[in-house]
């Protein structure tokens, strides 16, 4: 999810020996990422989702509808979801493993900071406090035969609560995210069926950004911190997921093979902490 591939996972999940192992073992179809060019946007502005629905076979190109949830949650917390967009109240639907859709243009007042209208004196939802990164995310439904799942568009809003220049230099030094891009994804043999597997990313995927400090109302320059989750369709890894220093340009685990012979999958996810990622997948025989 971190389009936020926050994902809520609603699909079944296998109660056994290998869920036990590694949470990152695929023995059913899952939804591993979402990923929204560009992975912020402002309401109204077109966003391109794609998902990387994954299989014990390979990828799956299921039918899925997306929608954008109407309803804030009761309690505004970044990444939450209100009963109504899980029972299925939403709006703008669209069908296919890519979608286009134009993000809600009041999406910043009902998942951003802004101030939420009244409605007979009962205010209908409440200002959403940005993450740590400072961000607010429109919640995105994914919906096919058999799932369930959530994403979360990260938003270009305004910010609330600070003096009118503090807005302004905010808004001139703002820097809407950039996706991230694997630039190799390779393999080195250790012994036996062992691999070593690397995600390699170039400098510019490290951004630097501005972000509001709550406690002082001034402007805060940080360092994005990139991290790679990955998956399997058999085996065992030494590392679900691994994060990245904020000079590194590689992150690694191992790869154990299994001993049946056959086909595997193996998927890398490298996130930003901005909601911004890429995705690539490598394929083994075991003989």
């Amino acid at each position: 999810m971190r389009i936020r591939v926050l994902l809520l996972f609603m699909t079944a999940v296998a109660c056994g020996t290998d869920f036990e192992r590694s949470a990152a073992l695929v023995t059913l179809p899952r939804l591993l990422a979402v990923r929204a060019e560009p992975p912020e946007a402002a309401p109204g502005a077109e966003v391109t989702y794609s998902a990387l629905l994954a299989t014990p076979v390979g990828e799956d190109d299921a039918l899925i509808d997306w929608s954008f949830c109407a309803t804030p949650p009761a309690r505004p917390e970044p990444g939450a979801v209100s009963s109504a967009c899980l029972q299925g109240e939403t709006e703008n639907v669209a069908s296919g493993t890519s979608v286009s859709m134009a993000t809600p243009d009041d999406a910043c007042r009902r998942f951003g900071p802004l101030a939420m209208p009244l409605v007979n004196t009962t205010q209908v939802g409440q200002p959403v406090s940005p993450d740590e990164t400072g961000g607010s995310y429109q919640p995105v439904r994914l919906a096919w035969p058999g799932g369930l799942a959530f994403a979360f568009q990260r938003l270009t809003c305004d910010p609330r609560g600070i003096s009118m220049d503090g807005a302004s230099a905010y808004r001139a030094a703002r820097q809407p995210n950039r996706n991230p891009r694997i630039a190799a994804f390779t393999t080195s043999p250790e012994s036996g069926s062992d691999l070593d597997l690397t995600v390699t990313w170039s400098s510019e995927d490290v951004e630097t950004y501005v972000t509001i400090d709550p406690a002082t109302s001034t402007l805060v320059t940080k360092r994005e911190r990139l991290w790679v989750a990955w998956f399997v369709t058999g085996g065992l890894l030494d590392q679900d997921a691994t994060p990245a220093t904020s000079t590194a340009l590689a992150a690694s685990t191992r790869w154990h093979g299994p001993s049946a012979p056959g086909i595997y999958f193996v998927w890398a996810i490298l996130h930003d902490d901005r909601g911004g990622l890429d995705f690539a997948r490598l394929a083994f025989t075991a003989q």
